[in-house]
């Protein structure tokens, strides 16, 4: 709960708005290893300002945030060293 607290707060500060609450994100989450039944692995989170052309500029108004979780199965030391 602490990561999802410093995640809605580190958002803030960059002016993302969360795409979800920290309920929903949680959730999506835990679903995401249950349906992968991973006992022992790593989840990624990841939020975006949005879907929109890169060229580095912020994207327009009304853009709204994007979530991207992933779910890897295997040791945080097996991990760390893929690349």
């Amino acid at each position: 709960a602490s990561h999802l607290a410093r995640l809605e707060r580190s958002c803030a500060e960059i002016g993302i708005a969360l795409p979800f609450t920290l309920d929903a994100i949680e959730a999506a989450q835990k679903q995401l290893v249950e349906r992968n039944d991973l006992t022992q692995g790593l989840v990624y989170l990841q939020i975006t300002r949005g879907v929109a052309p890169r060229d580095h500029a912020f994207p327009p108004d009304g853009v709204r945030a994007a979530l991207v979780v992933t779910a890897r199965s295997g040791t945080l030391a097996a991990s760390a060293s893929l690349p």
